[in-house]
């Protein structure tokens, strides 16, 4: 919603063009940091070219090689940070960009009260271990249609992620219905 404020510190996850967007809006809404963080090097991002300039301008900060590999709620269950493990480029994979691989003993936990997902149109691997505890069927998240609740207590989704990708229409109709269902969420 264009008049809601974004407070305390959020990760933005992914490396294309919806990733850069998300985590500028998030900046202008008033997020502390912003952090982006993508698995691969800064030269292997999908994002073009005038999106990754405008995410530098906007005083973003960069996390690359580093892959989130899940996340940390406190006592009440709200979101308290991310778990991220550093990699390296290994071979190419089947998308011809080096593969990123773990770095043996090198995750850290990244404090943010707000994490977006904002990845590609089909679950890979690394998603799907993420996105522990929610159902998925034919390469999409399953949720309830009324609320885009998933089976993990807690986790929304809408969107490529549900759909599979179709139009930007009714990605922005289901990610609105979805965030009135968080909304209303929080306020009971």
């Amino acid at each position: 919603h264009p008049g809601h404020a974004v407070t305390g510190d959020v990760a933005v996850i992914g490396g294309g063009n919806s990733a850069m967007d998300a985590a500028v809006i998030v900046k202008r809404r008033g997020a502390c940091d912003v952090y982006l963080l993508y698995r691969r090097s800064w030269d292997q991002m999908p994002a073009w070219p005038e999106e990754r300039r405008g995410l530098l301008g906007a005083g973003v900060h960069l996390l690359v090689l580093a892959q989130p590999v899940g996340y940390v709620a406190d006592d009440s269950g709200r979101l308290c940070g991310v778990r991220v493990t550093r990699t390296r480029l290994g071979e190419p994979d089947s998308s011809g960009r080096r593969r990123p691989v773990p770095v043996a003993d090198s995750e850290f936990v990244l404090p943010v009260t707000l994490a977006v997902e904002a990845l590609g149109e089909t679950l890979d691997e690394a998603l799907s271990e993420v996105l522990a505890g929610v159902d998925l069927a034919g390469g999409v998240v399953q949720v309830d249609p009324a609320t885009f609740a998933t089976t993990r207590p807690g986790v929304f989704a809408a969107g490529d992620l549900v759909n599979g990708g179709t139009t930007v229409a009714r990605a922005l109709a289901e990610g609105r219905q979805a965030g009135k269902a968080i909304d209303n969420l929080l306020r009971s």
